[in-house]
């Protein structure tokens, strides 16, 4: 299916259908159905990569949904925007920042969760509304992007105060 330049996939009730649903990420789909598909596999989340999906029907799978697919696009549309604010991804209870830790939880998103934080710094150290940093919930490869973003040398937390010495050819900080 990759190689294929498929906008729509409809693979209603193909009983025999096996396989985990990862392997449609990335491709230019508005609409993907599945449903009675039940030897599928996967989280729907695994598709943030594809930005254009509005339309996925999952109905008698074993396919976990844990975010509806419009709350789904709205937040990747988001992200991957320039409109998104610090202020406004901070508010409690915004659906994008909850989507975004489920996101976080799979490691397969990684670079995507990269071109995010790269976009938007703060995204690294924005609290969950139940007062976590990304890097406490995310996979193992996605805290990886975090730790980079976060810490100096990928593993140092720097004192934000000001340095101990400063010299024409060197600043030292606490660690």
């Amino acid at each position: 299916f990759k190689d294929m330049k498929l906008t729509s996939l409809n693979l209603y009730y193909c009983l025999f259908l096996t396989g985990d649903i990862e392997v449609f990420k990335g491709m230019p789909l508005h609409n993907l159905m599945l449903s009675s598909c039940v030897e599928l596999t996967g989280n729907t989340l695994l598709l943030a990569a594809c930005p254009d999906l509005t339309e996925l029907e999952v109905d008698g799978t074993k396919i976990l949904m844990p975010v509806s697919i419009e709350d789904q696009h709205a937040s990747v549309q988001e992200l991957s925007g320039d409109t998104l604010t610090q202020d406004t991804y901070e508010m409690e209870g915004n659906k994008t920042k909850s989507v975004f830790f489920q996101f976080i939880t799979l490691d397969s998103n990684a670079s995507l969760v990269q071109r995010w934080v790269k976009a938007k710094p703060w995204l690294a150290e924005s609290p969950s509304d139940d007062n976590n940093i990304p890097v406490q919930v995310a996979s193992s490869t996605c805290r990886e992007v975090f730790a980079d973003r976060l810490y100096f040398m990928g593993r140092f937390e720097l004192d934000p105060g000001h340095p101990e010495h400063r010299s024409t050819t060197s600043v030292v900080l606490r660690a």
